[in-house]
């Protein structure tokens, strides 16, 4: 089970991380109707954090919040590319949504077939939210590849 928690952290610390870096485009997206995606996407990102934190602090004996906010930032397990900080570069943002989205496709995808049902279910329903997430990353991706 170990290692399973620590997969949970990897993907928690990932969203938690991704939704801050998200938010930080709340009020300055470059159109309104962006503003109030983006910062949907960010809301969701921390809460689906929140849901892997959870499943992980059972195992651990601790809450969730302590595992999001009470950690030394060495213990957090993020990949580098959410860590990025990249306001105000919207291209290098949707880069990133674009490439972060697929991955995460593939992490959701091999939990939606766990033979523990509730890591299952919970992949299942993080993924069908997820498909938003992944149609709007690849509608900005295109549309960036179409201009000059």
């Amino acid at each position: 089970m170990a290692d399973q928690v620590q997969k949970f952290l990897e993907i928690a610390d990932d969203e938690l991380i991704l939704g801050w870096r998200n938010s930080e485009w709340t009020g300055i997206a470059p159109l309104l109707e962006e503003d109030v995606a983006f910062s949907s996407i960010a809301q969701n990102e921390i809460g689906h954090a929140r849901a892997w934190y959870e499943l992980a602090a059972r195992e651990l004996g601790t809450t969730a919040d302590e595992l999001a906010f009470d950690r030394r930032p060495e213990e957090y397990r993020c990949s580098r590319l959410v860590e990025l900080r990249l306001v105000p570069d919207w291209a290098a943002t949707i880069a990133r949504h674009h490439l972060y989205e697929r991955a995460d496709e593939e992490r959701i995808a091999a939990l939606r077939h766990s033979d523990d049902a509730e890591i299952a279910g919970l992949a299942a329903k993080i993924d069908r939210e997820e498909a938003y997430h992944r149609m709007h990353a690849q509608m900005w991706f295109e549309r960036l590849q179409d201009e000059p």
